[in-house]
């Protein structure tokens, strides 16, 4: 079986300990202290987004943090080496460390509030702050994902009406 590389229980407890610690809304002067902690390196930095480099074992995940009026929104860490999608051994070690991820944030965070399944799975948690963690699957890469107080109020409503993660917003509007 091919390995796949993932971040440890404690790099993960690292990146959650920041985010959990954040009061939000959080303005985007606390990623420069919060990405040196975390050793994330600046790879493009711009007005409505900043991408940064982190290591992962022996290789290297992009971070991205989305950015919402000054605000951060949304920052989703690769946790696991990308892979090739079209190689099924791959694939099988993708899903281990998948479990794997899932296994230790959980053994920090508690029961999670929400899973949902399929081809691209997502176990969420909420923060005591008002944000959530979340670890999805992408198909190449296992990602961890913060979301602020107010996107994380909007997947919980939207879960809470049985709205379909998959669904296309922009249908509705035709």
């Amino acid at each position: 079986m091919t390995d796949v590389e993932y971040a440890s229980a404690p790099r993960l407890r690292s990146i959650i300990d920041e985010f959990t610690a954040l009061a939000w809304p959080a303005d985007r002067a606390v990623l420069g202290p919060i990405a040196d902690r975390l050793a994330w390196v600046v790879r493009l930095d711009l007005p409505g987004s900043i991408d940064y480099l982190s290591e992962v074992g022996a290789s290297r995940a992009l971070v991205n943090v989305l950015l919402d009026e000054g605000l951060v929104a949304e920052v989703k860490a690769g946790v696991s080496s990308q892979i090739d999608e079209t190689d099924s051994a791959q694939q099988e070690a993708l899903a281990d460390a998948f479990t794997a991820v899932v296994a230790d944030v959980q053994a920090i965070l508690g029961a999670p509030a929400h899973r949902r399944r399929g081809e691209y799975p997502r176990v969420s948690w909420d923060l005591p702050n008002g944000g959530r963690v979340a670890v999805q699957w992408l198909g190449f890469v296992v990602q961890l994902v913060v979301l602020q107080k107010r996107y994380a109020d909007v997947e919980r409503f939207e879960e809470s009406r049985g709205v379909s993660a998959d669904r296309d917003a922009g249908a509705d509007l035709g």
